[in-house]
């Protein structure tokens, strides 16, 4: 299940502890928050491990 807390500094950090996976994450509006700890859980329901954000490449225009 995923937990929101609002920091002092305005972000949100949300956490999951779900089938021994635990995943914590910081975003600076609420439905990001939401859109990536949906996305997150679904992928434990799977049985595959939910990788943090700072570990996906990110694609800007440049490589394109």
């Amino acid at each position: 299940m995923a937990t929101f807390k609002q920091l002092p500094s305005g972000n949100w950090r949300m956490q999951i502890r779900k089938k021994r996976s635990y995943i914590s994450e910081s975003f600076h509006r609420h439905p990001a928050v939401e859109a990536w700890a949906l996305a997150a859980e679904r992928t434990i329901d799977l049985g595959e491990t939910p990788t943090a954000r700072a570990g996906i490449d990110p694609t800007t225009l440049s490589h394109c």
